[in-house]
């Protein structure tokens, strides 16, 4: 009791609840408290009636034990398909020895290995590594750079027709779509260049080589 008001413990999922959820029951959780735009598309393609219960290499499997092929599959922290054996040995590996992930506060001997190692196979003198954890993330780093080197005023962004680089502000100013673009305040000194068109790339340097290009 709080000055005479009950205070009401809310009523939370947990996992073992969200893996008995029904379609219907996911359907109304996620257009309601996720994303109902989404949704929306989803329902359009009929991906709304859809649970995926596992996945494995290339596949999902659905509730009704139907594998779909995942088109998906090399997008982002997939590449390798899902529950790789080799990468699932490391993770349980990592628990059983009660390894830290994450040490804000100090140095990581995995991701200076990781850095390390990709810094040994890029081209010529590219041994510095941002670690991110999205492309859009990744975007921004690149903005940012762009100003640093060339200052705010000078700093001058290439992007292609049709790209797609991201919805946080810096990669939605650079993402070609009046879609994702419509409502928001974007950045300034943005170039839109047509995609494959190398003469008008190289038009736009040699009036200025410190115009930043993404890719």
């Amino acid at each position: 009791m709080n000055n005479g008001t009950e205070i009401r413990k809310p009523s939370l999922l947990t996992v073992a609840d969200a893996m008995q959820m029904s379609v219907a029951e996911t359907a109304e959780a996620f257009n309601r408290h996720m994303n109902p735009g989404q949704y929306h598309f989803l329902k359009l393609l009929g991906f709304h009636e859809v649970l995926v219960d596992s996945a494995e290499g290339m596949y999902y499997t659905d509730r009704n034990g139907r594998r779909i092929l995942d088109f998906f599959g090399g997008f982002g922290s997939l590449a390798c398909g899902h529950n790789h054996p080799r990468i699932l040995a490391v993770r349980k590996q990592f628990q059983k020895e009660l390894r830290h992930e994450i040490a804000i506060a100090f140095m990581s001997q995995y991701a200076a290995a990781l850095s390390r190692n990709l810094a040994s196979v890029a081209p010529e003198d590219l041994d510095m590594v941002f670690l991110g954890s999205s492309g859009s993330e990744a975007v921004e780093a690149a903005l940012k750079l762009a100003e640093q080197v060339q200052g705010r005023e000078r700093a001058k962004i290439a992007y292609a027709t049709h790209s797609f680089h991201g919805k946080t502000r810096g990669a939605l100013s650079v993402t070609d779509s009046e879609f994702y673009q419509s409502g928001f305040h974007l950045i300034e000194n943005r170039v839109r260049v047509p995609f494959g068109d190398a003469a008008a790339l190289e038009s736009l340097l040699a009036g200025d080589t410190s115009v930043g290009i993404l890719i």
